[in-house]
């Protein structure tokens, strides 16, 4: 049994821009409590890109994300069985994929009734994100996310998770100590068969 990961990642600016970008990759073979410990041939992709222009008061810029989902009809399983996911540090949302939500006010339903309370997997993401900065201590930014599944989980009509719009608004008091004020709307969209 062996298996193997490749996770390289970037961060640059270049003047105004800044990016950042990583690569997940695994492969190989593992052993699977799951499977009742017999070896499983695991394949596993997860990207990462972001961009941010910062132009003073202003600001812009975007996420993408590719999760690769579990193909229910192989015999290689793919999609976090190797630990790899989003991350639960990882809160591109205020709703959708957040671990903070997930943690204070509990799991959001999944598409079967199950709950979701893990860290992003079996996705495509995209989000892009204006702000402002009208004062030093103060941060307005509205971002508008997409979210469809990789590969269709079991029973279900629609890959796709949905839209997400959020504003946000966040005034630092200290250094240490800032208030942030939500607005949030979802809309999701999984649909049974």
């Amino acid at each position: 049994m062996s298996s193997y990961y490749l996770w390289p990642y970037f961060k640059a600016k270049f003047g105004p821009v800044a990016l950042e970008g990583e690569l997940n990759y695994a492969w190989g073979t593992i052993t699977s409590e799951t499977a009742g410990d017999s070896n499983v041939d695991v394949q596993d992709l997860d990207i990462y890109l972001a961009a941010n222009v910062n132009l003073g008061m202003f600001y812009f810029g975007g996420q993408f994300a590719y999760l690769q989902g579990n193909d229910p009809g192989s015999s290689t399983r793919s999609g976090g069985i190797t630990g790899q996911d989003g991350g639960t540090d990882w809160n591109p949302t205020l709703i959708m994929f957040n671990q903070d939500r997930t943690y204070y006010a509990g799991p959001i339903g999944g598409y079967d009734g199950t709950a979701n309370a893990s860290a992003m997997t079996n996705a495509w993401f995209g989000q892009g994100k204006v702000g402002v900065h009208p004062i030093a201590e103060l941060d307005i930014n509205a971002s508008l996310s997409f979210a469809q599944a990789d590969k269709s989980p079991v029973g279900v009509l629609n890959k796709t998770y949905g839209w997400e719009f959020d504003v946000a608004g966040t005034y630092k008091i200290t250094n240490n100590l800032s208030y942030m004020l939500l607005c949030k709307k979802a809309s999701l969209f999984f649909k049974e068969t």
